[in-house]
């Protein structure tokens, strides 16, 4: 299989407005009512992102939300409860309903009406990835009648590929789990979502690697031999 990605100008943001985690250490009686109000750092992740949480081999959970959550409650001095989802969207409507106080996710207006956040911490890509046997080799490739993008449902993508893929039908899978056995049965071409978990999701169904910038023709051959089983297409967007 192969990714292409797009660049996007979102940002992964936290979604609660938190204290700096390399500034001066946290006052317990200020930061840590506001933040934590429960008494404990409620985190929502959701399983097979990186900028969320994956289990690496020998079974230890890791990821940007999984590990910032983890610094910001040690500098709280509260404990950590990790809350797990299926989706980011449920993460959001759960720090909107009081049940989770920290994620990490990307801004947009709808959810920036539901929660508060930070200022950005990071920016990444939104991309695409597409089996190694596909006949979709450019951007160009993808709107076309008949052609299926997988999404996770209530994501970015979701809300913001109708609007560029006219043609080509959008299908919602309820989580990354579910995207990777639609794969399997034929039921999407392609799967929309950020880079990290794009690299994520390859490694776990092997696929073969090459990039290119969205809106360009040609895509080339990844030169790492590593990577010879996989193919991205790699992209820019505002």
């Amino acid at each position: 299989m192969r990714t292409s990605s797009g660049h996007l100008a979102c940002s992964a943001l936290l979604a609660v407005t938190i204290i700096s985690l390399l500034g001066a250490p946290a006052h317990a009686d200020g930061e840590a009512k506001l933040l934590a109000p429960s008494g404990t750092l409620r985190v929502g992740i959701y399983p097979g992102s990186p900028t969320s949480m994956v289990t690496d081999a020998a079974g230890t959970s890791h990821g940007l939300a999984y590990d910032l959550g983890g610094k910001l409650a040690k500098r709280l001095g509260v404990p950590i409860d990790y809350v797990r989802f299926q989706r980011v969207a449920d993460i959001v409507t759960a720090i909107h309903d009081g049940q989770v106080d920290f994620t990490v996710t990307n801004a947009t207006p709808a959810r920036a009406n539901e929660v508060s956040f930070s200022q950005p911490v990071l920016a990444i890509e939104l991309g695409f990835l597409v089996p190694a046997n596909s006949p979709i080799g450019t951007v160009e490739d993808i709107d076309k009648t008949g052609v299926k993008i997988g999404v996770t449902k209530g994501s970015t993508a979701e809300r913001t590929l109708p609007a560029k893929f006219k043609n080509a039908t959008i299908v919602a899978a309820e989580s990354v789990k579910v995207a990777i056995a639609m794969f399997g049965r034929g039921e999407i071409d392609l799967y929309a979502t950020n880079k990290p978990t794009l690299f994520e999701l390859s490694d776990q169904i092997r696929v073969r690697k090459s990039s290119t910038a969205i809106g360009a023709p040609s895509i080339w051959p990844s030169r790492s031999p590593k990577d010879a089983r996989r193919r991205c297409l790699c992209s820019t967007a505002s």
